[in-house]
């Protein structure tokens, strides 16, 4: 069981990392806004993975939602 709790741990970071990622594209296409559920799907499949939240928080300041950025 341990192994397989490992497994799944993996492919869930994997699975963060690839949406975290595929937000960075969106938002170099300027397809900003697109961004945000992406990086929140991330957060909600990995909550310890630190990349997604600085990055939304990020996103949320350019586009001058400071208040959800910070909260």
């Amino acid at each position: 069981a341990a192994i397989i709790d490992q497994d799944i741990d993996h492919i869930v970071s994997i699975a963060a990392e690839a949406l975290n990622n595929l937000a960075n594209a969106s938002e170099r296409l300027g397809r900003t806004e697109e961004a945000i559920p992406l990086y929140e799907q991330a957060m909600a499949a990995k909550p310890a993975f630190a990349e997604a939240p600085n990055n939304l928080a990020n996103v949320l300041v350019r586009l001058g939602r400071v208040d959800e950025a910070i909260g």
